[in-house]
């Protein structure tokens, strides 16, 4: 080609939107910064469908939103488990609640997540040196009918 090509991502304006969990999500290591701290989140790529008003604004049909959620991990019998006291992974529980995954007595796996839809409410996060906006979920909650 001899075109240049784009270098910036325009941002999905924020505001909420039905979206649905476009593939399984996967469990990553994260350290802070200053190496002081570190431990597994939970990475979850929302799939939006906009409008063709917001389709032409963005220069595309459909938008990826990422989601990280730290995790809260005891150890039960020498192994990891997720940590299901009051208090410890509320953001995977109001995503599991948003996607009908968080009932008692029922098994949950990361992989159950896929395909799921939810309501996400999209923010915008600045980089550090301010030129680049980034997209990102605030809040999931269920779809509403």
């Amino acid at each position: 080609t001899t075109e240049a090509m784009s270098t910036k991502v325009v941002p999905l304006p924020i505001g909420q939107y039905p979206a649905f969990i476009s593939e399984t999500p996967e469990i990553k290591q994260w350290a802070s910064k200053d190496g002081q701290k570190s431990g597994l989140k939970l990475s979850v790529k929302w799939e939006v469908t906009v409008s063709p008003e917001v389709a032409e604004q963005i220069g595309r049909e459909k938008a990826i939103i990422p989601q990280d959620i730290m995790l809260d991990i005891v150890t039960i019998n020498d192994k990891p488990a997720l940590d299901t006291a009051q208090g410890k992974n509320i953001n995977l529980g109001r995503l599991r609640e948003a996607t009908g995954l968080n009932e008692p007595g029922v098994p949950f796996r990361f992989t159950d997540l896929a395909g799921k839809m939810a309501t996400i409410e999209v923010k915008h996060r600045m980089s550090e040196d301010g030129q680049d906006a980034y997209q990102e979920v605030k809040k999931v909650s269920a779809i509403s009918y």
